[in-house]
């Protein structure tokens, strides 16, 4: 583990106490820097599921995850048009993290250094194995588009990630009706 100064490199990474995840205790408004869930045009036809999967248990930061979604769209425009393609994020950020200000010399039990609480700093995800973070519904003739726009968005967040393909099935439609895939 990577050491940066007296905080270790982890610190937010993976919680060690209690959620805080309740609104109406907390002074001020904390937003989530998520700004959109869905990106692109949504088509009537079955089309192929591309999604980006996480691989641990971690918590990432809503900004994280805003600058790869960010990524993911300007990869995805610049590919195909806005209507090639539909995206989504299925991720919420609603756990609130707490950061202590860090004063240091004699007088910092006087500077809010006394009791470890903190104010409220923001939002995060977490995220368990095999949870999806972002879903792309793309033709089957650009599933590598949309693989290499996620895998470059996957290199905004912290950890690894898994891109999987899943192919729909047709209203009313088994799987064994469907054949070998």
């Amino acid at each position: 583990m990577m050491k940066v100064g007296k905080i270790g490199a982890t610190t937010f990474r993976k919680p060690k106490r209690m959620l805080y995840t309740r609104e109406k205790y907390i002074r001020g408004h904390m937003d989530s820097q998520i700004v959109k869930f869905s990106m692109g045009k949504r088509s009537d036809e079955p089309v192929p599921e591309v999604s980006l999967r996480s691989n641990s248990k971690i918590q990432v930061r809503s900004t994280a995850i805003e600058a790869a979604r960010i990524s993911l769209t300007k990869d995805l425009d610049q590919a195909l048009s806005p209507e090639g393609y539909y995206g989504r994020v299925c991720v919420q950020a609603h756990v609130i993290t707490r950061k202590r200000r860090q004063v240091f010399g004699p007088q910092s039990d006087r500077f809010g250094q006394a009791k470890e609480y903190g104010s409220p700093s923001e939002k995060v995800v977490l995220l368990r194995p095999g949870q999806k973070i972002f879903q792309v519904y793309v033709s089957e003739t650009h599933v590598g588009v949309a693989r290499e726009a996620l895998l470059s968005a996957a290199k905004k967040l912290p950890s690894t990630y898994t891109v999987t393909v899943e192919n729909p099935l047709m209203i009313g439609e088994t799987p064994a009706a469907r054949g070998p895939s």
